[in-house]
């Protein structure tokens, strides 16, 4: 196809918002399917969880999930839920659990924890714990001279 008629051909193509929105949907469930897939099949995984309020003052939990396909190290947005209510350890724990059991996941696949120091969260990692205590833990929080780590385990 020529360049015309390739500009033809794009110019036929459908953009609307709802168009643009289904096909951002359609991709996000296609990742999701992808990276469920992977840690069912029995790799290890760690998450990284953090809170944050969005512009209507919504409380919404963000995970990011690392894993290795291939010998190499994956790291994938994984879910981003709503918390209603407190944003206690219990209710992050909570809506994470939820989500692992939708889909099947084992909490003895997953080895690792990161979070940022935060009043939210305490307590997050000592219910996880429950359910797998081979967890191991590292807790960033913030200094004046940066973000310091410190491992636990």
């Amino acid at each position: 196809m020529s360049g015309v008629e390739a500009e033809k051909e794009i110019i036929k193509m459908s953009v609307s918002d709802s168009t643009i929105c289904r096909r951002n949907i359609n991709s996000s469930e296609d990742i999701e399917e992808q990276v469920i897939e992977v840690i069912k099949s029995g790799e290890l995984f760690a998450l990284q969880v953090d809170e944050s309020t969005d512009i209507s003052g919504k409380t919404q939990l963000m995970s990011f999930i690392r894993f290795i396909v291939n010998s190499k190290i994956v790291s994938q947005f994984f879910c981003c839920k709503e918390l209603s209510g407190t944003t206690t350890g219990r209710n992050v724990f909570d809506v994470i659990n939820k989500y692992f059991k939708s889909y099947g996941i084992s909490w003895t696949s997953y080895v690792s924890i990161c979070t940022i120091m935060t009043g939210s969260i305490k307590g997050f990692i000592t219910i996880a714990k429950k359910q797998n205590p081979n967890i191991i833990t590292t807790t960033l929080f913030f200094t004046q001279g940066g973000i310091s780590s410190k491992k636990y385990c």
